[in-house]
């Protein structure tokens, strides 16, 4: 069976994005927006932290906002959907004040982000 790429984390360089063409016109060249995926140790106080001191964090470094999920099979597990660019990502994951919001928003480990694969219609 072939795996595919292991996950990345905040740690690693942004990913290059494919550019996808296809029936709905030309390729987009820039995305501004990034999945990201990590394990909680409490998801209310994890909810607390991520929309107040993550939230202005994020903020300083352009994020203009998060959508976050709870994993329907990993009940320690959040997705997030942040509305912000790569440059603004990588800002935010090496701000030195980032892994102590991250400790007091209670990640068991860093973040892994998705890799995006393509945008398509309907």
């Amino acid at each position: 069976m072939r795996r595919g790429p292991s996950p990345r984390t905040m740690a690693d360089e942004p990913a290059t994005r494919p550019a996808v063409t296809g029936a709905t016109g030309p390729a987009r060249e820039e995305f501004d927006m990034m999945l990201a995926t990590t394990k909680v140790k409490d998801l209310d106080h994890f909810l607390e932290v991520f929309g107040t001191k993550g939230a202005d964090k994020r903020g300083s470094h352009g994020s203009q906002g998060a959508t976050v999920y709870r994993d329907p099979i990993e009940e320690d597990r959040v997705w997030a959907v942040f509305d912000w660019d790569e440059a603004g990502w990588t800002a935010f994951a090496t701000d030195p004040e980032t892994p102590g919001i991250m400790q007091e928003a209670g990640h068991l480990g860093r973040p892994s982000l998705g890799q995006y694969l393509g945008s398509f219609n309907a």
